[in-house]
């Protein structure tokens, strides 16, 4: 299984030359587990987006019911955010490619601010999907589940999952009308935004609310679970939705536009470290040397399949 997917952006099947950031001269390679690093940054940047994915797989594994224990290879390549435009597209935050032979996860930095992980996390958490058969579904589905993960925050042995981000609760308070869960269910995100980019930034919030209020809250988690695997075994959307549901889409509509400006509920779980990592360290490169693995990268996304999902 080859599957691509952009997060706002779709992938430039072409050849770039990297482009050097001015502000930054440290380059770092770091290999943890079944997760190698390609970064520009800090040597504890570059670590930390290996140990904080193991972490996450953790955490994961229990919030999610995730039974599979094969996990493929990860490469996370965090590059210059001009770089990851190259690469990606203009309006690119990250993107994540997964397949059979090994996944990977292209972000901006954030060397300047070591806590924030998004995009590794959101890579992160599609893989474990895809691991245990799960990255199939709606638009809303493949887009929500990552984005709610890829906000965990850590804090010493202790991790949050579900954080509210403060982007999608700015934008689900902006008093613009919830897209009609009969339409957002049931058509693609391409077919429910069109160009209008107010609508994608709604449709990734509200992705994010009902991914949130499903795997976080809890809310008609049961009815969700069955209802995702009948479309996953071809069953069409509305004859899932009528196998799984007791009220209607509109009925559905009124809770959820209740439920998501309730108090929220968030995942805190110990997650202690990997004492036998530390001391470990990440190895430095020359800037040729990160630059030939750029180049390296950007030749996989050329020779490869056409993306089969962007968003």
């Amino acid at each position: 299984m080859n599957r691509d997917c952009v997060l706002r952006a779709t992938l430039a099947c072409a050849l770039m030359t990297p482009v050097a950031s001015p502000a930054a001269d440290e380059y770092w390679s770091y290999s943890y587990r079944d997760i190698d690093v390609t970064a520009e940054g800090t040597s504890a940047y570059a670590i930390n987006l290996a140990r904080y994915c193991v972490r996450l797989d953790g955490l994961l594994t229990r919030v999610l019911g995730i039974k599979s224990t094969d996990r493929t290879p990860m490469h996370i390549y965090a590059l210059p955010s001009a770089q990851v435009r190259q690469l990606l597209g203009d309006s690119a935050r990250v993107s994540y490619r997964i397949s059979e032979n090994g996944n990977t996860v292209i972000m901006a930095n954030t060397a300047a601010r070591d806590s924030d992980y998004w995009g590794a996390y959101f890579g992160y958490t599609a893989a474990l999907l895809a691991s245990d058969g799960r990255l199939k579904g709606p638009d809303w589905y493949m887009t929500g589940v990552p984005q709610v993960f890829a906000g965990t925050v850590y804090k010493g042995s202790r991790a949050q999952l579900g954080v509210v981000q403060l982007g999608y609760a700015v934008t689900l308070g902006q008093g613009s009308a919830l897209i009609p869960l009969r339409t957002f269910l049931s058509q693609r995100k391409r077919e429910v935004v069109g160009d209008d980019g107010h609508r994608r930034e709604l449709y990734e919030a509200q992705s994010w609310a009902l991914a949130h209020e499903v795997y976080v809250e809890g809310w008609h988690r049961a009815e969700f679970t069955r209802y995702l695997d009948l479309m996953r075994q071809g069953t069409d959307e509305a004859a899932a939705f009528s196998a799984c549901f007791k009220v209607s889409y509109e009925q559905l509509d009124k809770e959820f536009a209740l439920a998501i400006h309730q108090r929220p509920y968030v995942y805190t779980l110990e997650v202690p470290e990997d004492t036998a990592a530390r001391g470990e360290t990440a190895q430095p490169l020359s800037a040729a040397e990160f630059k030939d693995r750029v180049l390296r990268l950007a030749q996989r996304i050329h020779d490869g399949p056409d993306a089969e999902r962007t968003q």
